[in-house]
């Protein structure tokens, strides 16, 4: 349904820091100051290695938000389908 893995209410932390793992654990994807806009997720990894350029695979991943504003990360799985 979506083009990117949109975060509600994400630009009230500008702080904050977005990890999303694969199921063997791996991160595939961080950043700082994520915003639903030019600095989301896509599909696209920016930490490890990928057989097709950076398209990370179909599949379920795990992600962890950290607001950054002292308060639990938040986490939960997405699953990413072409």
């Amino acid at each position: 349904l979506n083009e990117i893995f949109n975060i509600g209410c994400i630009d009230f932390f500008e702080n904050n820091n977005v990890r999303i793992y694969n199921r063997a654990g791996q991160l595939g994807y961080e950043i700082d100051h994520y915003d639903n806009d030019e600095n989301a997720f896509n599909g696209i990894g920016n930490r490890g290695i990928y057989l097709d350029a950076n398209n990370v695979p179909d599949g379920t991943y795990f992600y962890i938000v950290d607001k950054q504003d002292g308060s639990r990360p938040v986490s939960g799985y997405l699953e990413l389908i072409r």
